[in-house]
């Protein structure tokens, strides 16, 4: 399934792209390309992320999410965290930090709403975030290696594992921040499965 949005001169956003989202299932899961297409006379800034929620397997409330999600571990290939104040103010290494979620690691130091960059892109050039529920069903999702950070937030009975091509507040820091010139085209592979 296609799906096309042309975003001309908007408030706030005054460039004319077009954005095509094309779904697909596979055998591994559900795929999304996303490409971003400069109908304008000028330099467009981009920038995207997905938000899925991966349900943690309870139907909690309330307080007893922190605990329900406490029982399902995370992982994301990133070697730097974000420090935030509502907006990123800094970033700063994983090492020895409850941020260092490299190798598979209860959530129990959460709730997050935190990013990671600096990531760990395959050979091919993905790159996967895994999430495990208590009773070991694991979701995997990730992108191509536009993909240069992951957000996790905590989310009622889950938590949202969101790969980006660019961190919050990119279009006023410009970090890892695309631009597109006119004519010129900017594409993301994304996928989302569970494994085995």
């Amino acid at each position: 399934m296609t799906l096309s949005w042309r975003a001309p001169n908007m408030e706030g956003y005054p460039f004319d792209i077009v954005v095509t989202a094309t779904y697909s299932l596979a055998d591994d899961g559900l795929h999304l390309n996303i490409s971003a297409y400069n109908n304008g006379d000028a330099d467009a800034p981009w920038a995207l992320a997905i938000h899925p929620w991966l349900a943690n397997g309870f139907n909690g409330y309330g307080d007893e999410i922190d605990a329900h999600n406490a029982k399902c571990s995370l992982t994301v290939p990133g070697r730097t965290h974000v420090t935030v104040n509502l907006i990123p103010t800094g970033t700063e290494p994983v090492d020895g930090t409850k941020y260092d979620l490299r190798k598979d690691t209860l959530l129990t130091e959460q709730p997050f709403d935190d990013a990671w960059t600096d990531l760990e892109h395959a050979e091919d050039g993905t790159v996967t975030a895994v999430f495990t529920r208590p009773d070991g069903k694991k979701v995997r999702v990730g992108g191509d290696e536009t993909v240069t950070s992951f957000q996790a937030i905590k989310h009622p009975a889950g938590v949202a594992v969101e790969p980006q091509t660019a961190y919050a507040n990119a279009f006023n820091t410009g970090k890892d921040l695309i631009v597109i010139k006119p004519g010129e085209t900017s594409s993301t592979a994304l996928f989302i499965g569970m494994l085995d």
